[in-house]
């Protein structure tokens, strides 16, 4: 019974996962547009492949149960961009609301 409750779980989980990788992925490409039809400049480009990637790793660490190999790797991700965008220097209240002022302007 606990086997087959946990295959249904994990089921629901690749769902989900699949859902959200065609959200990004639909996400990325309009995104990708607007760089190529020069509505916006390189640096907010760079600037939101990194909070559509931090979002997308997000989403994906709600959508898998912890422990999971798929949710130690989106957590790993989500780390690993933090410390890139910070560079190690910047205070994360900054960050956050650049964070947020970008996403209300362009998102």
């Amino acid at each position: 019974m606990l086997d087959s409750k946990r295959k249904a779980e994990e089921d629901s989980a690749k769902i989900s996962a699949q859902e959200e990788q065609q959200r990004y992925d639909e996400k990325m490409a309009r995104w990708k547009q607007r760089y190529i039809d020069d509505e916006i400049s390189r640096e907010t480009y760079n600037a939101g492949l990194e909070l559509i990637e931090l979002d997308h790793q997000t989403r994906l660490t709600k959508i898998y149960k912890d422990g999971t190999e798929e949710r130690k790797k989106a957590e790993k991700a989500i780390q690993d961009l933090e410390l890139k965008s910070k560079g190690g220097t910047a205070s994360a209240n900054t960050d956050d609301k650049q964070a947020a002022e970008f996403k209300q302007k362009y998102f």
